[in-house]
């Protein structure tokens, strides 16, 4: 049989995984914790007894894909794959039973005198079926108890039925990669700003794992993927991850690629517990200079009409808020994840003055996070006067906002206005001049004194163009 290059690749992963003590696990980014996306290689130690038998796997993840399973025997096994299917814990048979298929078992009849023993194969209502020491099969129809050797607990999850026939008994290695959900991971980042005038941050970088697919996973290599593959179908409490000089941090993971993704191969092998948060460090903590913002969205950004809004102005003041911002550069490329910021208390504690997501971010791009709002500013916007001149062909609006500082520093806040009434638009005077203008959007910076307030007015003509009401 001739193999596309896509399946001599998989293959060679396969191979790769059974040299393995544990699973291979890739990790795709999730939104949700439990919404996450995994491919995963593993091996299987099986028994064959030759000829035609049933395999039971137990322990696989609840929320695997079942159509994207793909078993692989070694070719000295010569296994010929009949069927294969998945059952839900408890799918056959009751949910203890099913937790024990594949155990050594010994089972006694209706008068309690041992009736058979020998490993458990499958559970059909009240129907049992072994197999004893000697490979012969056993259903057992009447049965009143059965009972479990000593050995490790049965693992959690569901089984997967194999349907084979093979020519040469023995034990042999199962490869075993197949995608499932509930396995993600998202960044978790905290940002401590240094007190003092100048804007300092020390960012801390790690990658929140989170396992919700009805599996516990030992001893897993992980490779973690950055960016937004498409998946058809489809926030944990963080810890804080205290900041270590080099010598004594862990090692970090190898950042590296996959197609047009990033992907980062974590150095050491982890444990992923079931219903489990797990946070591993990402990058070094690292020194950043940072700038502080203030904004103000005096008039918002609104769809502009066919025609011109010559509607009178709203009566009376509008009061608004002013969003705190803080802004740095990326050290590194930097997946998408929540940022923590953290500022020193009176008590000299560190306290969290807001959380923002953050989208897939390249190195060295300008990050802008919104904390929340300033609570020492606040705005007030005025329509002063408001006068449309037809047989001219423009109309003008004149506005007044007034920033209020309670605080006991001064701050430079940015007036944000949107002309709204119609596209065709010019600033025709202003008190303060504008650090950005274009076709849609005006900046203001405006310098408030502390405990004091500062004004910005400014005039906007519309020009109308032939054939507008």
């Amino acid at each position: 049989m001739r193999r596309d290059p896509l399946t001599a690749a998989l293959l060679a992963l396969i191979s790769t995984a059974a040299a393995a003590s544990g699973p291979t696990l890739t990790l795709y980014p999730d939104a949700d914790a439990g919404a996450g996306y995994a491919i995963v290689r593993e091996t299987r130690d099986v028994q064959l007894h030759g000829g035609a038998e049933v395999l039971h796997l137990r322990g696989l993840p609840v929320q695997m894909d079942a159509d994207g399973l793909l078993p692989v025997f070694p070719r000295a096994a010569a296994a010929r794959i009949d069927w294969q299917r998945v059952l839900a814990p408890g799918a056959g048979g009751s949910a203890q039973l099913d937790a024990l298929l594949g155990r050594s078992v010994s089972v006694r009849g209706p008068d309690g005198r041992p009736l058979a023993a020998g490993t458990l194969l499958r559970v059909d209502g009240d129907t049992l079926t072994l197999r004893d020491a000697t490979g012969q099969l056993e259903l057992l129809r009447e049965w009143s108890a059965l009972s479990v050797g000593r050995g490790e607990p049965a693992p959690r999850g569901a089984t997967l039925e194999i349907a084979l026939g093979t020519a040469r008994a023995g034990r042999y290695a199962l490869a075993l990669t197949y995608p499932t959900r509930g396995l993600g991971w998202h960044a978790a980042y905290s940002a401590d700003l240094a007190p003092g005038a100048d804007c300092h941050l020390v960012l801390h970088a790690a990658a929140s794992l989170s396992n919700q697919s009805g599996r516990d996973w030992r001893d897993a290599a992980i490779t973690l993927l950055a960016g937004k593959p498409r998946l058809a179908q489809p926030p944990l409490p963080m810890m804080r991850l205290a900041a270590a000089p080099m010598g004594a941090m862990a090692a970090l993971p190898a950042p590296g690629t996959i197609g047009d993704y990033r992907s980062f191969a974590l150095p050491q092998r982890v444990d992923l517990p079931d219903g489990s948060s797990t946070l591993v460090p990402l990058y070094a903590p690292a020194t950043q200079a940072c700038s502080r913002r203030y904004v103000a969205t005096i008039e918002a950004r609104r769809g502009v009409d066919a025609t011109p809004d010559l509607g009178p102005p709203r009566p009376g003041a509008q009061h608004g808020t002013v969003e705190s911002q803080l802004g740095f550069r990326a050290p590194h490329a930097l997946p998408a994840g929540t940022v923590r910021v953290y500022g020193v208390g009176t008590r000299g504690h560190l306290e969290l003055l807001g959380l923002a997501n953050l989208d897939d971010t390249p190195p060295d791009t300008r990050v802008e996070l919104t904390l929340g709002e300033a609570f020492d500013l606040r705005t007030t916007r005025e329509v002063t006067a408001f006068a449309v001149d037809r047989s001219a062909g423009h109309a003008d609006e004149s506005l007044r906002v007034t920033v209020r500082n309670t605080g006991d520093a001064a701050r430079t806040v940015i007036l944000r206005e949107f002309p709204w009434r119609w596209h065709d638009w010019t600033l025709l005077a202003s008190s303060v001049r504008p650090d950005r203008q274009d076709a849609a959007q005006l900046d203001f910076p405006l310098r408030v004194p502390a405990k004091g307030r500062a004004v910005l007015t400014f005039t906007l003509r519309y020009v109308l163009t032939t054939g507008n009401p």
